[in-house]
């Protein structure tokens, strides 16, 4: 059922820019150290189990009331990937296009209980973690299992990727933030939109793979 696919699909998906990343990327690049980030990171994970269990419910009727449905669903899931992938894009070409922020806007400190509440609500008021797993998951449930349960297993490992990939992004973002202070700011907007276009890209084209699947 953990299939190398749905890995690889998982972690593409988490690893699309969005909301959560900005908000983990905005605390680490302050050069305020990791407890922030974590903390947020934290919220988020919370937010994500609430609404893979919410996900999880609705798919289980849908699958035991229609098969047709689960077509649609993929259909569902395949147009969100795609627009998830322009949306990067877009927004990749929005950054280039900006002015450079000012070195005065620097954020200030934020506390951990607070960084917590931010990141519970960044994934919890995002419709992409529910949205997503609502329509991306039921195409790895096994012939003849209850979605019930293999809903849950894959909706664990799903956020256990997402926890990993937080932990990952904060340390790179830290180091980097703590690079750029002692050297020029300039490259840091330059790498970001480079990681959008680039995320954007895959993003867009696993969206055609799974409608051509």
């Amino acid at each position: 059922m953990i299939s190398g696919i749905f890995l690889a699909s998982s972690l593409f998906v988490i690893v699309t820019p969005g909301p959560d990343a900005a908000l983990i990327t905005r605390l680490a690049l302050g050069g305020r150290g990791r407890a922030a980030p974590l903390s947020a990171a934290a919220g988020m994970i919370t937010a994500g189990g609430l609404q893979a269990t919410a996900s999880i419910l609705g798919v289980s009727l849908l699958l035991t009331a229609d098969s047709g449905l689960f077509r649609a669903v993929q259909w569902g899931g395949a147009a969100l990937l795609c627009y998830w992938g322009l949306r990067a894009l877009i927004g990749a070409i929005r950054t280039s296009a900006a002015p450079a922020t000012t070195a005065g806007s620097e954020p200030e400190p934020v506390s951990r209980p607070r960084a917590y509440v931010q990141g519970l609500a960044c994934t919890g008021t995002n419709p992409k973690v529910g949205l997503f797993l609502l329509a991306f998951l039921p195409q790895f449930v096994p012939a003849g299992r209850p979605p019930g349960p293999s809903m849950a297993v894959l909706a664990t490992v799903y956020l256990a990727i997402g926890a990993l990939w937080l932990l990952v992004l904060t340390e790179v973002t830290v180091r980097i933030g703590a690079w750029a202070a002692r050297r020029t700011v300039g490259g840091r907007h330059a790498l970001l939109r480079w990681v959008d276009v680039v995320l954007g890209v895959v993003f867009i084209g696993f969206g055609v793979r799974l409608v051509l699947g």
